[in-house]
């Protein structure tokens, strides 16, 4: 029998989750907004993509990104997802200094372990490209996919002190009505110009690179100033930081580990190509929880509010009512991809139909993550 949302006991309870479930509607609904818009393009850019560098292209950058996944995590140790965290508990407390020293800490942090691992998967790129995947044109890319490593490190912390602030909004605006569309055009002029994959990455490059700005100029208008300049000594870690950081580094290898390992062994034992028809099936699925992930960019700091207060009633309260909505506005988008899989998949090229049966599956899979929030 599944459990009773708790009652909020006083009117200024009542209240308060009013106020909580409007912030966090709010939002999200720009969120939304913002990843629909990027949704149906991105849609017509996967098309292009697809039909413009064939599925062998795609699956060497599929391998690119697995790198860079393995690499990614361990260069970030946890620090980005915590920011979100622990800048809104700083800001709900009034701790100003400490919220000046962790995110120092973080940006140092970031720089010298992305570093690290960047000049070490360089050092490797023969042993991974032509040993592991027995794909050589992939070494001569690596440098490319380290860029994207360190940025999207860089990037994602500064996206989580955004959350933190509860600004989502604006990291939206950057991210999905900058950031986006400034891939997806100088993508096509490159490529166009014959450059290929080359053409993509640098692309990638270059807009992640406007991104990275853009959010820390947004981060220095939110943050208190003056404490940011003035530490009265070195950005030190909170103990409580470098714990949660642990746990979540922990959390996040598994999940690469289980979110990557198929490309792995599809790199290893098949062609690129088929992973490339792969990847375009695992893509398409993941517009799939859109609600999801625009309610949770809003709903993570709201989480780390509420505890850091000790209102354990109102949270529950949220959580229930939040699951049950994103589950009923998913379940109608999963429904379609999944009864029109095979004519979905076709778009993309005669080629990339069979994957229709991997976008059947995954969708299955994004509905349980959407029914358990």
């Amino acid at each position: 029998m599944a459990a009773q949302a708790p009652s909020l006991t006083s009117e200024t309870d009542l209240r308060e989750f009013q106020r909580h479930f409007k912030k966090i509607s709010k939002e999200s609904a720009v969120f939304f907004a913002g990843t629909l818009a990027t949704t149906a393009a991105g849609y017509f850019f996967k098309i292009y993509l697809a039909r413009a560098m064939g599925a062998e292209q795609l699956g060497i950058y599929a391998l690119g990104m697995t790198i860079v996944s393995f690499a990614g995590v361990l260069a970030a140790v946890g620090l980005p997802q915590t920011a979100s965290r622990f800048v809104a508990a700083y800001c709900a407390k009034g701790e100003v200094t400490k919220l000046a020293r962790f995110f120092w800490f973080g940006v140092v942090a970031l720089c010298v372990t992305n570093s690290v691992v960047g000049l070490a998967v360089l050092a490797l790129k023969g042993s991974l490209a032509v040993g592991l995947y027995h794909t050589p044109v992939l070494s001569a890319m690596m440098h490319f996919f380290v860029a994207i490593m360190f940025l999207g490190a860089l990037t994602t912390f500064f996206g989580q002190c955004l959350a933190g602030y509860k600004d989502v909004a604006r990291r939206t605006i950057i991210t999905n009505f900058i950031g986006t569309p400034l891939t997806m055009v100088l993508s096509i002029a490159l490529i166009a110009a014959g450059l290929g994959l080359t053409g993509y990455l640098t692309a990638q490059v270059c807009s992640a690179s406007v991104v990275l700005i853009l959010l820390a100029r947004a981060i220095w208008q939110q943050s208190h100033r003056p404490s940011y300049l003035s530490l009265g000594g070195l950005p030190m870690v909170e103990r409580e930081v470098g714990a949660f950081s642990a746990i979540l580094f922990a959390n996040q290898g598994l999940e690469v580990l289980c979110g990557q390992v198929d490309r792995v062994l599809l790199g290893i034992f098949l062609s690129a190509r088929e992973l490339g028809i792969y990847s375009v099936a695992t893509a398409f699925v993941a517009f799939v929880p859109t609600v999801l992930q625009s309610i949770n960019q809003i709903f993570a700091p709201t989480i780390a509010e509420l505890h850091t207060r000790n209102e354990t009633a109102l949270l529950q309260r949220l959580y229930q009512v939040l699951t049950k909505w994103i589950l009923a506005l998913t379940l109608p988008l999963a429904l379609v991809v999944i009864v029109f899989a095979r004519p979905l998949m076709a778009i993309f090229g005669h080629d990339f139909t069979l994957g229709w049966p991997v976008l059947v599956f995954a969708t299955l899979g994004q509905l349980i993550n959407c029914g358990v929030g």
